[in-house]
């Protein structure tokens, strides 16, 4: 409902498609900071519907690898557009405040340019960082990497740790199980209007 909610005003708009694609070898549950992770990628398909007319969206998630000897997985997950691109020179700089590629591009589509700043500030607490491939005319794609643990590191970690009654619940309510979660984002984005192609 969260990002149905921050989705909805955008949803009548730009006649775009949304796909959604999950690889087959994510594992059934990942543990992670579901509040920034889901302002990450609010943010990013934002952007992309801001800047993308008629065209197609993509957010997709998938696993890279197997455990690391950490038990952790590496996610990678990606949102791809179609829309307008950034030219090579300028796209270092709309990761800075208040910045966007072009000074046109503001008074053309709005915003204020933080909303790539604040994603990547968080993924630097995530131990992560985005990652950009664009080319103009043509459309970017913005992605990074977490390295989450799974259910089994997650059970082996709460049976070596003391946790508080209210950590293991926050630790419980972190838990994402990945099926369901595409199948959640897919129910709130039709509800938004948007044609989710899984």
């Amino acid at each position: 409902t969260d990002i149905h909610q921050l989705m909805i005003i955008q949803a009548d708009t730009n006649k775009n498609k949304l796909l959604l694609e999950t690889s087959q070898h994510l594992p059934e549950t990942i543990f992670a900071d579901h509040v920034r992770l889901q302002q990450i990628i609010v943010n990013l398909l934002s952007n992309a519907v801001k800047f993308t007319q008629e065209g197609t969206i993509c957010l997709r998630v998938e696993q890279l690898s197997q455990q690391d000897k950490n038990g952790l997985f590496p996610i990678r997950f990606s949102v791809k557009d179609t829309g307008i691109g950034i030219p090579p020179n300028q796209q270092k700089l709309i990761f800075q405040s208040f910045t966007q590629a072009d000074p046109g591009t503001t008074r053309k589509f709005g915003g204020t340019g933080l909303g790539l700043t604040i994603s990547n500030r968080l993924l630097k607490l995530m131990a992560s960082k985005m990652e950009l491939q664009s080319t103009p005319g043509e459309g970017s794609e913005f992605s990074f990497v977490l390295h989450l643990p799974g259910q089994e590191k997650a059970t082996q970690a709460a049976k070596t740790t003391q946790a508080a009654p209210t950590e293991r619940k926050s630790k419980k309510e972190s838990a994402i199980k990945t099926t369901r979660a595409a199948a959640s984002a897919k129910m709130e984005l039709e509800k938004s209007n948007y044609t989710v192609l899984i």
